[in-house]
């Protein structure tokens, strides 16, 4: 009996122990199941606030984003609508600037965006001209805003302001305006839109007289003070309008020149860099750009948007006449002489002497008035920030052996002690002239060329006028054609540069030889025999200094 009960016994003990096996072995199958879960999502409930969290994402993407300040709010609300950086894993960082700093930077390759909300397709040309068309890839248009000119409350009775002047006419100075194409693309437009329409060669002596008034103007931002006793007429995009007029108790108007408006385009870019941001990131925020939210925001905002109604209320015409986006030649050929006239210049005019300057001119007087009579003008006429001198040349001119004589220093046109000296100066040149020397020019070129060299300052053009009506003369010997073109040769620095720039008056002079002289210091070289040609010639002088000849 014994044996058996204990027989009996243990079968049923051992399956008891198979059973709690059997239950251990599930139980330890279904938690290594789990832990195999928790493997793959990568934490246990106990870590679920950690997936919030930007350590979840493992690293952060950074996107750098570069928009104009009128812009800034769109791209900041498209940013908001992506979400959280840290469920999303892409953190959008937001710059607010002038899209020509932007353009700026990314031609440097420096501190170059991911993404760069650009206002203009002039803008993105200057960094394809430097870095080449690899150096960005153009998206879509986000949207764009005609530019027109923002005439204050007290100006609005300016005859300019009445009508529909064209744009030669609306900056010429009857309307007083300010621009500022470092900081302000519409600024840039309109100087841009305004070069197109030279169609004569007085509208380009227009168009330099008007660029080197504008370029004196006190600088302003893409907004104007309505309120100030000097506020000026100010180029603006349609959408910075509303803006400024909502800050405005009496709003400004706007004028729209009769061949139409430029206008701001802004334009989705990708400029190419060493690391990019991922494409996903990218493709993301484009498309909330162009989403029918972010459309609406923009036409509330004063943009016009391709596929919606213009903004209304704007004073501008939604059906506003758009003048053609100007060619790369055009803008680029605008933009170079608005920089070329912006700075001001250093010059010495040296003024022959001889007696052949006494030769008349019909209906004007003598080749000597002609040449007073420019240097008198250009006082006047040029920026008075520049700095002017005046020499004058003969033979034996300054005692024996020495053919120039220093009547006046360069010296700032907007001291008037300074002025009143080159205007006495001037004065001296017809009695020089009635000395009747012979043409001692090789000298005088050496010596002028050599004096702007030493005294040369970075902070202006620095050149040499040369105004002659004869051929190099000298019974006293003096330098050879050959060695004034050594000396040139050795004088000229490119890294400080003085430019050479010659003027034949009369039919004894030689014209090639004056402008191979004018080559060996990359300057220009013209012909003027009357008022009206020296007129033409000084403006085009003053325009194309920095310009080489050769």
């Amino acid at each position: 009996m014994g044996r058996h009960s204990e027989h009996d016994v243990v079968p049923q003990g051992g399956s008891s122990r198979r059973s709690l096996l059997a239950i251990g072995l599930v139980l330890l199958l279904a938690l290594g199941a789990l832990g195999f879960v928790k493997y793959l999502t990568g934490r246990g409930t106990e870590d679920a606030t950690a997936d919030a969290s930007p350590k979840a994402c493992g690293k952060t993407t950074s996107v750098k984003v570069a928009t104009t300040p009128e812009f800034n709010g769109q791209v900041e609300a498209a940013v908001r609508a992506l979400g959280d950086p840290a469920k999303t894993c892409t953190k959008y960082d937001v710059t607010s600037e002038p899209a020509s700093q932007t353009s700026a930077s990314i031609q440097q390759n420096s501190n170059v965006p991911d993404v760069w909300i650009a206002d203009s397709p002039m803008l993105i040309d200057q960094v394809t001209a430097v870095r080449g068309q690899a150096a960005v890839t153009v998206g879509p248009t986000l949207a764009s805003s005609p530019v027109v000119v923002a005439v204050p409350p007290r100006l609005k009775t300016n005859p300019m302001a009445t009508g529909h002047p064209s744009w030669v006419k609306v900056i010429d100075g009857t309307l007083p305006l300010a621009v500022d194409s470092t900081k302000s693309t519409a600024s840039l437009v309109a100087i841009t839109t305004a070069s197109q329409f030279v169609a004569t060669p007085a509208d380009k002596q227009s168009l330099v007289q008007s660029f080197v008034g504008l370029s004196r103007t006190p600088p302003t931002a893409a907004a104007v003070d309505l309120t100030a006793k000097d506020s000026r007429a100010v180029p603006v995009s349609e959408q910075q309008l509303v803006e400024l007029n909502k800050k405005a108790s009496e709003p400004a108007t706007a004028l729209v020149p009769s061949e139409g408006a430029g206008q701001l385009v802004y334009s989705w870019v990708v400029p190419a860099k060493s690391q990019t941001a991922p494409t996903a990131a990218l493709e993301a925020l484009q498309q909330q750009l162009v989403s029918p939210t972010i459309k609406k925001s923009l036409t509330d905002a004063g943009f016009r948007v391709t596929g919606l109604s213009a903004p209304a209320g704007t004073g501008v015409p939604a059906d506003v006449k758009l003048v053609a986006t100007p060619s790369k030649d055009q803008a680029t050929d605008a933009q170079k002489l608005w920089t070329n006239v912006r700075k001001d210049s250093r010059m010495l005019i040296v003024l022959d002497a001889s007696g052949s300057m006494t030769t008349p001119v019909p209906g004007v007087g003598k080749r000597v008035d002609i040449a007073v009579g420019f240097s008198l003008k250009s006082f006047d006429t040029m920026p008075q920030g520049s700095e002017v001198g005046l020499w004058a040349f003969s033979t034996d001119l300054n005692g024996k052996g020495t053919d120039y004589k220093k009547l006046a220093d360069p010296a700032r046109l907007d001291v008037k002690a300074n002025k009143d000296k080159l205007r006495a100066a001037a004065g001296q040149v017809p009695d020089l002239v009635k000395r009747n020397g012979d043409t001692g020019l090789y000298d005088s070129i050496a010596a002028a060329y050599e004096q702007m060299s030493i005294t040369y300052d970075p902070n202006y053009v620095n050149s040499v006028i040369v105004m002659t009506d004869g051929k190099n003369d000298d019974p006293g010997g003096g330098l050879t054609l050959a060695q004034l073109t050594s000396k040139l040769r050795g004088l000229y620095d490119p890294k400080k540069p003085v430019k050479i720039i010659t003027i034949a008056m009369g039919g004894d002079s030689d014209p090639k030889e004056l402008q191979q002289l004018a080559q060996l210091t990359r300057g220009l070289s013209y012909v003027a025999k009357t008022p009206a040609e020296m007129k033409s010639v000084f403006l085009d002088a003053y325009a194309h200094r920095h310009d080489s000849s050769g």
